[in-house]
């Protein structure tokens, strides 16, 4: 069975961001810590990243890599409606 990781929206020092929400072993996190711009919150105890489609992209191909189920439900539901 696959490991899972969440990708949610977090709104932190006033921008949109990713945060990264899963189990992290110490070789996961050695990589993880590889990507350009993470960043980790205290207030948050989360990893993030800023929140654009390019890093979006990144984490879905780190994570796919590493055989993990990406749960990206958040950010989908979270749409403004019209």
């Amino acid at each position: 069975m696959k490991r899972k990781v969440t990708l949610r929206k977090l709104f932190h020092r006033g921008k949109e961001q990713i945060s990264i929400l899963c189990d992290f072993d110490p070789n996961l996190k050695r990589e993880l810590k590889k990507l350009k711009g993470l960043k980790y919150t205290k207030t948050h105890s989360v990893y993030y990243l800023n929140n654009t489609s390019e890093n979006l992209h990144l984490l879905f191909s780190f994570f796919r890599k590493h055989d993990f189920f990406v749960d990206y439900s958040n950010f989908r539901d979270t749409k403004e409606k019209k």
